[in-house]
């Protein structure tokens, strides 16, 4: 979680401004809201219960920001907050007074900094993955101790907004019938009145866990990315979100309980029948991804899943009992494109592609050509190249984005350049274009017209963001215009001297 200090103080602005509504009015009080530039006037108003200071902080890495307002406030607004994840600290200190003007006083109130006993477990972002998966947070993960009046330990699970994973359940079979849609874990179906009903389901990005038994418990069916018209079977009264970074998959298995004896690793899909490891697993650990262990061969049977920050130091009946192990699959790969337009290169030159001479000795205009309008071809080529380490899946499609109606104008292209990969993604568009010549030349004149074609070839930098599941990373591609469809004609004149006429007399 991170806010840029115009943003939160728009935020803050937007608090404090809600603060303000009220009919009772009583005591005078300073009001004081800085602008997002850090500057206020302060003016007497009338308020209905106390004046107030407050100071808003934010640290990252030990950098600190504040600002301190003025306003009123309310008793039960005479309160500090405060979110603290180690690294990254949000706070909202309060100091309340109940005299006339008696929040005179710019000074931030300071925060209360002393450590009271209270720790909790700490990760942010993909971390959060590796070493603390919420309720399943493990010893391993860092630890922030507590100051001042903070209180107790939460976890916030977010997914990407343009990514949300979500799965959306029917109690009718080919998705007829009442339907329900979640976005987060429901461990009891019952109390949503959908319990042992659904028939049919879809889902939408990260994979999903759907258990027999409430709280995730009970015989687990595991649905990727997909729509299925039916399940597996319809006694289902809790689901999971699968939240891992499904990314480069590893597991490790081993031979004996408590993660001893022989081990063997896996990073992909694998039948075990005819290996050493067949009916003979009893612990597993894994160190990425989320997977299925399977009973039976060619993924039958009863299924165990296993993953990050769960790892299983001995197994109940399904001890020395699978044969088949996979891993999970994320959902779709989102890509938003932003295209760099500070950053482009450009480069122009002229190419003469036609030319014509006439020369007029005479005192007289002469006819210089009867077509008075010639055709030429055009052409405006649009082209997309990714890095040679691209790490996007063939077949990802996106489109780019042009929001600078400047450059669109420019190089007379659209607004949207689609992309997919594994393809040439190269774009043509040709057009005739229409010059005018000249009908005449003047007397006693070298007429030249030159016909010129303007080239201008547009390379920028685009940034693309990639987002599957809960995960992101960032490449670059280029994207390439060469326009070719500005021609014109250029005219050249030359005077040339009268020719003498001698005539001779005998």
């Amino acid at each position: 979680m991170f806010m840029t200090p115009s943003a939160m103080e728009l935020q803050v602005t937007l608090i404090l401004s809600c603060l303000l509504f009220s009919t009772a009015l009583a005591l005078k009080c300073n009001l004081c809201i800085p602008s997002p530039s850090g500057s206020c006037e302060n003016i007497v108003t009338d308020c209905p219960g106390q004046c107030g200071t407050l100071t808003v902080f934010r640290s990252v890495g030990g950098e600190l920001w504040n600002m301190t307002s003025n306003l009123c406030v309310i008793d039960m607004q005479c309160t500090s907050e405060s979110v603290n994840l180690k690294n990254l600290l949000i706070a909202m200190n309060m100091k309340c007074c109940s005299t006339d003007l008696c929040n005179n006083d710019t000074t931030p109130v300071l925060l209360n900094q002393t450590a009271n006993g209270q720790k909790c477990y700490t990760c942010v972002g993909q971390n959060c993955n590796a070493e603390c998966q919420g309720r399943h947070c493990n010893k391993t993960s860092e630890i922030v101790e507590c100051v001042g009046n903070e209180d107790r330990c939460i976890d916030i699970t977010a997914a990407p907004p343009s990514v949300m994973s979500k799965i959306i359940v029917y109690d009718g079979s080919n998705f007829q019938g009442l339907s329900k849609e979640f976005t987060s874990d429901v461990p009891n179906l019952k109390s949503l009145n959908f319990d042992n009903c659904i028939s049919s389901l879809k889902v939408i990005g990260n994979p999903w866990v759907a258990y027999k038994d409430a709280n995730f418990g009970g015989e687990p069916a595991v649905y990727e990315e997909g729509e299925y018209p039916s399940v597996y079977y319809n006694n289902i009264s809790s689901l999971e979100m699968v939240t891992e970074d499904l990314d480069n998959p590893q597991i490790t298995l081993y031979e004996d309980q408590n993660y001893k004896g022989q081990s063997l690793v896996l990073d992909c899909e694998t039948s075990l029948l005819y290996g050493a490891f067949n009916d003979t697993v009893s612990s597993h650990k894994v160190q990425k991804g989320a997977w299925v262990l399977y009973q039976h061969k060619d993924r039958g049977g009863h299924k165990l899943v296993a993953r990050v920050g769960r790892d299983m130091p001995k197994y109940d009946w399904f001890d020395n009992r699978f044969s088949h192990v996979r891993p999970l699959k994320a959902g779709r790969t989102i890509v938003k494109a932003e295209v760099q337009w500070d950053k482009k290169t450009e480069h122009v030159k002229s190419v003469m592609i036609d030319d014509f001479t006439g020369v007029n000795n005479g005192s007289e205009k002469q006819t210089f050509t009867t077509d008075m309008i010639r055709e030429y071809s055009g052409s405006v080529t649009e082209s997309f190249s990714f890095t040679n380490t691209t790490q996007i899946s063939v077949g990802t499609r996106f489109d780019i984005m042009f929001l600078n109606a400047v450059a669109m104008n420019t190089l007379n292209i659209s607004n949207t350049f689609s992309v997919e990969v594994g393809k040439s993604n190269t774009k043509t568009t040709s057009e005739s274009v229409r010059v005018s010549l000249p009908t005449t030349i003047p007397p006693h004149t070298k007429l030249t017209v030159n016909v010129v074609r303007k080239e201008v070839a547009i390379t920028v930098p685009v940034k693309l963001t990639i987002t599957t599941g809960f995960t992101s990373k960032v490449e670059y591609g280029e994207y390439k215009c060469e326009k070719g469809n500005s021609i014109m004609a250029e005219y050249k004149e030359e005077k040339l001297q009268p020719k003498k006429v001698i005539t001779e007399i005998f």
